[in-house]
């Protein structure tokens, strides 16, 4: 069934009248009503924003091929016109050349061919802006071995629904790198930079990457993953915060234009440093399990761990070479140059396979390794969900587009969850921390507590969300 016969039933009068379907006097009934048909199922505004981040000038439109555009510019096209935006000489013409009846027989046919998009935030993720693109991503920081009673806390006072999630909802530039990433993802959950972080591929992922082998490995390092030393201090070659404001710092460095500056991360840098660590162990005495050797420690305290072999490095499999040295940043830490939406594929895009990119559906991050907080990361290319269930509205999301188009940032577009701090012991201790602010019988440890998690920067004041990146 179609949708906007309330503006398309107006076709055969403008075929027949032409420019006789505005009376140059006093418009006539039918052109009211067609235009204000058109300002009420539209909406009445954007047309502005979408004409200009399709990369379509105003002084152009007229010259467009009406039969190829998609139903957002000529609803877009359509409200310009009704807008009243034209002179009345100008509005004349358009009736009389066929312009205005050419964007309603455009409507009509992708009416008639069921092409109505159904997404109503869908279009906003394909504007641009140079290169310039948006993407949205969720942001859940979980925690599922939470007590009853720590998910009740979570509840009760860190205004967490689900009891173990706090979520944000994200609108970030199509160029940031993960790196950038990750200051923003600081600022979002209220921590400060102060302890190491992984951004890292779900096991599946990384398997199939690999193959489990040290070779399969090797041959993606300085191309998707970190070389064996950069952990060491290569990865922090802006980490330059020495007093201040450690928001503003924070903001300058999730705010583009963005570079990478790291050694390490140029390829012929991170292959000249696997080849080292290579040469360094061409081969290795391939130890047994830890866990075996627990286990038959437990049998015989005076056993020692076996050596299985001998082997050369790049004929073990990963999970040997971890068995056999202590290789402190892993194999596992991705390449932190790489772009947001080269790694992320969007809900239900093909991951790319031969071509590698994008890699994973989920894209994990890890900070502070004690508090082991833990992030899952995820793309949808549209922001459907947020309105449908009234956590942000349209106008929210278009507005959100156009500030990371034009001011090169990132935006919060919804948020779940009071944010935490550093050292407050993950989020089992993060809910032991409310409950003791809040039910703790001891005030003047409540008070401590207080005045402790304010100096690392915890706030329980409400923050519009828009505010928070």
């Amino acid at each position: 069934m179609k949708k906007f016969t309330n503006i398309t039933r107006h076709i055969p009068a403008l075929e027949k009248m032409g420019a006789r379907f505005i009376h140059i006097e006093v418009p006539s009934s039918a052109f009211l009503d067609l235009f204000q048909s058109i300002r009420t199922t539209f909406g009445g505004a954007g047309w502005e924003s979408t004409l200009i981040y399709k990369g379509i000038p105003v002084a152009s439109v007229f010259g467009l091929d009406l039969e190829t555009q998609s139903f957002e510019v000529v609803s877009a096209l359509l409200l310009y016109l009704a807008s009243g935006a034209l002179d009345r000489d100008k509005l004349i013409e358009v009736l009389d050349n066929g312009y205005l009846l050419g964007l309603l027989k455009r409507l009509d046919a992708l009416d008639e061919a069921d092409a109505i998009p159904k997404s109503p935030t869908n279009d906003y993720f394909t504007w641009f802006k140079g290169d310039l693109t948006a993407l949205k991503l969720r942001l859940e920081l979980r925690h599922e071995r939470l007590t009853d009673h720590e998910k009740m806390m979570m509840k009760r006072y860190g205004e967490a629904p689900q009891g173990d999630t706090i979520r944000r909802d994200i609108l970030i530039p199509s160029d940031m790198p993960i790196h950038n990433l990750h200051y923003a993802i600081q600022k979002l959950f209220g921590w400060q930079n102060s302890h190491l972080r992984r951004f890292y591929l779900p096991d599946a992922i990384y398997d199939d990457l690999t193959g489990g082998t040290v070779k399969g490995w090797a041959d993606l390092v300085g191309t998707i993953f970190q070389p064996p030393s950069e952990g060491d201090h290569h990865l922090f070659w802006d980490d330059d915060y020495k007093s201040g404001s450690i928001n503003l710092w924070l903001k300058k460095k999730y705010t583009g234009p963005y570079r990478y500056d790291g050694l390490l991360e140029v390829p012929l840098m991170a292959r000249r440093d696997l080849q080292e660590f290579l040469d360094f162990r061409p081969e290795l005495e391939v130890m047994e399990p830890f866990f075996s050797y627990l286990e038959r420690r437990g049998k015989d305290e005076d056993a020692e761990r076996a050596v299985l072999r001998r082997a050369p490095i790049l004929e073990l499999s990963l999970e040997e070479l971890h068995n056999s040295i202590n290789m402190e940043n892993g194999t596992e830490r991705l390449l932190e140059r790489l772009l947001v939406q080269d790694i992320l594929a969007a809900e239900g895009q093909t991951l790319g396979k031969e071509d590698l990119l994008p890699l994973t559906h989920k894209l994990l991050y890890n900070y502070d390794f004690g508090d082991n907080w833990e992030i899952t990361i995820t793309r949808q290319d549209h922001a459907d969900d947020l309105v449908q269930e009234l956590k942000a509205s349209e106008e929210e999301i278009r507005e959100g587009v156009i500030h990371v188009l034009t001011r090169h940032q990132p935006i919060c577009l919804y948020r779940e969850g009071l944010s935490p701090m550093d050292d407050v012991g993950g989020m089992g201790g993060y809910a032991k921390f409310l409950y003791e602010i809040y039910e703790g019988e001891d005030r003047q440890e409540s008070a401590s507590l207080r005045s402790w998690a304010k100096s690392m920067g915890w706030s329980q004041a409400k923050k519009e969300v828009k505010k928070m990146l």
